[in-house]
Parts: structure tokens; sequence; C-alpha cells
């Protein structure tokens, strides 16, 4: 591979990466989630999402970050911050619930 065409894709890959805090599961839903709080002005009742089963898996399995060990869906939604982007979990305070 060329310099310039190696040197292209790193270039493409410092724009396009960007750091997540913990699995990326839940933090797919935590955003969802976060962003539906943030346009509503009030924690929805309810959210439908649509995804793989690998989605669901995962995110029913990992602890979540800055949950004092909580797993599942709830978890992954209730503490994120959209604003934080691929980091929801960053500012959350590790409580459990």
């Amino acid at each position: 591979m060329n310099t310039a065409l190696y040197e292209t894709y790193v270039q493409i890959l410092h724009e396009e990466l960007v750091p997540a805090m913990g699995c990326t599961e839940p933090i797919a839903v935590a955003y969802a989630g976060a962003l539906a709080r943030q346009t509503l002005g009030a924690l929805p009742e309810r959210i439908e999402l649509t995804v793989s089963g690998n989605i669901i898996k995962n995110v029913k399995s990992v602890i979540v970050p800055n949950t004092g060990g909580l797993r599942g869906i709830a978890a992954a939604g209730e503490r994120a911050f959209p604003s934080r982007s691929r980091r929801v979990y960053a500012s959350a305070t590790p409580t459990r619930s």
C-alpha cells in the first residue's frame, strides 16, 4: 500500500472513530433513550426500539458503566446523557436502583 493511500485511511479513521465508554450495545440503547428524553423534555413513559437480537442479548448481559453494577435495558437507558454522544455514561452517578 502506498503512503498516500495509507495516510488517507488513517485520516478517515481519525474523523470517523469516536471513543465509547463501555460496551457499545448499551451505549446505542442509552443514546436513543437519552435523545428521546431530551426531545420530550421529560422521561418517556415507554420507548419502543427495533434492534437485532444480538444487541438485546448484549444489553441484557453487560454491566452498564457508573450504575453500581446494574445490567439490562432499563439500566442502560435511565442514566444516559445525550450531550455526551457515545460517552453517555461519563457523568452518570454510580447508584443502584
